[in-house]
């Protein structure tokens, strides 16, 4: 036989794979290449009886690395992590070849989770935590190094101890009540702007000068230096007692803590000459707005969830690509504020005092704020504004996918995490030392033992199972545990375990290269069954594999969603399917009448009585919007009128309305019949009571009756009136009915159970929200504290342009005037963009948790009717 045909032969975990000698020659230098040596049978493990070569690894991995051999051309299993095919290569001694165009895809698809790997440990904090209950023993120390943990979690962890989270409360009282001074602070001293005359005699004209006033305030300015007294002795003592002083003063939030004390003091060293110094006052004023920022604090008192804890990591991934986004952006106020300008230029009703204007104004049109201070006046500027605001939207929903693909990477990570930290806490991971062996043979080097799985024959070293000793493998090497409670057939050699054979290989893989990976496929619940029934601890999963493994936090929540129970039984009881051993009447005419009243498909009755009441809605709606319509034709007609004729006309006004008033108590009495009716025949009261669509329908029952009893008194009680209008709005809301009448689809159907589940979520970042309000708000007030016609007469008027630059609305009644805050206005668009941005991900990847919970319910239900 030619010997260039030869075959050779390679078991590789159990598996034999034959090949020509030529093919593993085609890479020089590889361990493969090295078999077709005249040594190699002395340098590897080769069996001279069975002619074969043994290498303990992956036969699934090194069916890929053979073919590689074949055909030049490497491919990757679809279902393996880039570590572990990296790692294969490495041990055959593969260099870097380039993979296959083909199988990019498959191993680009775990780029950012070794970097969410460390952020997300959270070492820091678990280090202090368990730096706190110190049981080791503690000799000749010092009174600092006993108590320095104790201060330090007094002041620093609310949770630790009872009088920690009184300091905390002690400290947010004092922060809520800092931030009050401060507003009626800025209020007192600075009074309002008066118009004084001044004539100017060359040419003989009067006009008017804006002047600011100052007036001290020493009893806030006493109540705020008490405040502060409390937050420099807290500075002082987390300052002392902090572990890491490097870390605590390079915090973000300790140098605000700083900054913030210095204000009072500094007032108080010139009090007396301040009044002459207006434009300091406006700079301290600049400081005491960082008080704000201490109400970041209160979030230590709340358990911040999961989601809200890996915002900021998320965001700091993707610092680059916010960087870079910001210098597009930056680009297009540059070039459009300057397209804008110039298209303006010849025009003498031009908004644009110069470039700084229009790149003011294109930032508000780009943040899709406008305010309307400013705007485009020629054709050319409208069109070019249009533009403008076009690629504000584009700017604004671009980045979403960036962001969105980064959070659910750093959730998938951190849920799998917190989930580890669980089970280290809950279930003892079983770690002993095997005791020596005995026996010769199985203690050689390269015995090898041979495991039936499924079916499957899988082949290994006894040393490579002894990797982790405790589990149910490595009991297997033991000779004095015996093998008699095993299934063991000594004529081939070979454990039998009635196992799922491709999970095995991956656990088996996990004993060869210690990096326990997963198949991408896999349930959860079934990888981790399989983990504990060969008693290997789930903490050891590879990082590139968390994804897999988390694709919901708590499947076992999420599955009772939208349970219909009740509905189930109602429906089944119309039918006549559930057993009733009482046939009286309420038991056979109460479901009934409930379902022809509450679900208009359960029979035409029903449909009928919901098309009337549906009737009745539009016309009790077509009645609220008549009436008011007398009071505004009164008050354009009597506009200039005495007050003698005004009072007479309202009365007669009233009269003309009270046939309205009349129809309107007809559809009240059948929306007061339909509301008995159903609290009547509802099968949970309590239930039905705490509806709140039930609750307006009761609440909107009242305005007629009272307008009614109230009749030849309305003059005298105009103000009560007026509320009645109030809750006349709920009739509305009754509009909402209108969707029984309609199929309302799955995804409608599951956005109160996704919106529910992060009630949690949306609380912390309205609070934060609220801090954006205060913070902004304070600093644009104080930037334009001395401009003579600024809009703002009060911090609270400064708080409502915050809320509404922040919410992107920008109605333009007030706004920024100086140069600083119009830079502060800008700011504050661009945060509001990014407040509303960055929690869209948390509300997305709750609902794709509810949808697929509630897809696989109704697949359920389907498949109950079928059957």
């Amino acid at each position: 036989m030619d010997s260039s045909r030869e075959k050779i032969t390679l078991n590789v975990g159990g598996v034999r794979h034959e090949t020509f000698p030529s093919i593993l020659q085609a890479f020089p230098g590889t361990k493969l290449c090295r078999l077709t040596e005249p040594q190699a049978a002395n340098v590897f493990d080769y069996d001279s009886n069975t002619k074969e070569f043994f290498f303990d690894r992956s036969p699934r991995l090194f069916g890929a690395v053979l073919n590689y051999y074949r055909t030049r051309h490497l491919h990757c299993p679809g279902d393996t992590c880039r570590s572990t095919f990296e790692e294969e290569l490495a041990f055959w001694e593969i260099s870097h070849v380039p993979v296959a165009p083909c199988c990019w895809w498959k191993v680009t698809n775990a780029e950012s989770q070794w970097q969410a790997e460390g952020p997300l440990c959270d070492e820091g904090s678990e280090a202090d935590s368990h730096s706190l209950p110190v049981p080791m023993e503690r000799r000749n120390l010092s009174w600092r190094v006993r108590q320095q943990p104790k201060i330090w979690a007094l002041f620093e962890k609310p949770f630790s101890s009872l009088p920690a989270k009184c300091l905390a409360v002690v400290a947010l009282l004092f922060n809520i009540g800092i931030v009050i001074v401060f507003e009626e602070k800025s209020r007192a001293q600075i009074h309002h702007r008066y118009p004084l005359p001044i004539h100017d005699d060359l040419e003989n004209k009067t006009h008017h000068e804006i002047h600011v006033f100052y007036q001290p305030a020493n009893n806030f300015l006493y109540l705020e230096l008490f405040c502060i007294l409390w937050f420099t002795f807290e500075f002082s003592m987390r300052l002392t007692f902090c572990p890491d002083k490097k870390k605590f003063l390079t915090n973000p939030l300790n140098i605000t803590d700083f900054l913030s004390l210095f204000p009072v003091y500094i007032e108080l060293f010139l009090t007396g000459h301040i009044s002459n110094m207006l434009s300091l006052l406006s700079w301290l004023g600049f400081f005491r707005a960082l008080y704000t920022v201490k109400l970041l604090k209160t979030l230590r008192l709340l358990e911040t969830p999961l989601m809200l804890r890996i915002l900021p990591i998320a965001f700091h991934f993707i610092l680059k690509e916010v960087f870079i986004l910001m210098m597009v952006f930056s680009f297009e106020v540059l070039f459009f504020g300057a397209l804008c300008y110039h298209a303006d230029l010849q025009r003498p009703e031009a908004h644009f005092g110069g470039l700084i204007d229009s790149f003011y104004w294109a930032v508000v049109t780009l943040t899709t704020v406008g305010y309307g201070d400013m705007l485009a006046v020629s054709p050319f500027g409208k069109a070019i504004a249009c533009c403008t605001a076009i690629c504000g939207i584009l700017t604004i929903i671009i980045p979403l996918p960036i962001f969105l693909i980064k959070f659910q990477g750093c959730y998938a990570t951190a849920v799998l995490k917190e989930k580890m930290k669980s089970n280290k806490r809950r279930v003892p991971i079983k770690r002993y030392i095997c005791p020596l062996l005995v026996n010769h043979k199985m203690a050689a080097s390269k015995e090898r033992i041979v495991l039936n799985v499924g079916g499957i024959r899988h082949e290994t070293y006894c040393s490579t199972l002894r990797a982790f000793p405790g589990t149910k493998l490595c009991q297997l090497t033991e000779p004095s545990q015996g093998r008699a409670p095993l299934d063991y057939d000594p004529d081939t050699n070979e454990f039998f375990f009635d196992r799922s054979a491709r999970l095995f290989s991956d656990v088996l893989n996990y004993y060869r290269t210690k990096h326990l990976h997963c198949p991408a496929d896999v349930c959860k619940f079934l990888w981790e069954e399989e983990l504990a029934f060969w008693e290997i601890p789930h903490a050891k999963l590879a990082p590139c594999c968390w994804m897999k493994l988390s694709n919901t936090e708590d499947p076992q929540e999420e599955f009772l969603l939208g349970d219909d129970s009740d509905n189930n039984e109602d429906s089944l009881a119309l039918l006549g399917q559930v057993e009733r051993r009482d046939y009286h009447l309420w038991a056979l005419w109460q479901p009934k009448i409930w379902a022809v009243f509450e679900k208009p498909y359960s029979s035409t009755a029903a449909m009928c009585l919901m098309i009337i009441s549906l009737l009745f809605n539009i016309g009790i709606l077509i009645l609220f919007f008549m009436e008011p319509t007398t009071y505004l034709d009164y008050h354009h007609f009597n506009d200039s009128v005495a007050y003698g004729i005004f009072h007479v006309a309202l009365k007669d006004s009233f009269r003309e309305a009270i046939s309205l008033l009349y129809v309107e108590l007809f559809c009240i009495l059948w929306f007061t019949f339909e509301f008995s009716m159903r609290l009547i025949f509802c099968p949970n009261k309590k239930k039905f009571l705490t509806n709140p669509l039930n609750i307006t329908d009761f609440l909107s029952l009242f305005p007629v009756y009272i307008e009614l009893f109230l009749t030849g008194h309305r003059d005298e009680m105009l103000d009560i009136l007026f509320w009645l209008g109030l809750l006349r709005a709920l009739y509305i809301v009754k509009l909402l009915k209108i969707f029984r009448l309609l199929e309302t689809p799955l995804m409608l159907r599951i956005l109160p159970f996704a919106f529910r589940s992060i009630l949690k979520e949306v609380f912390i970042l309205l609070m934060v929200f609220t801090f954006e309000v205060l913070f902004f708000g304070a600093l644009c007030y104080h930037a334009e504290l001395l401009e003579p016609y600024s809009h703002f007469d009060g911090m609270l008027s400064s708080f409502y342009w915050a809320v509404v630059t922040l919410t992107t609305v920008g109605y333009g009644d007030m706004y920024a005037v100086s140069p600083f805050g119009k830079a502060i206005a800008c700011c504050t668009a661009i945060c509001g963009i990014l407040t509303i941005i960055i929690p869209l991900p948390i509300f997305l990847i709750k609902f794709q948790g509810c949808y697929a919970t509630a897809v696989l319910k109704e697949k359920m239900k389907s498949n109950k009717r079928s059957t």
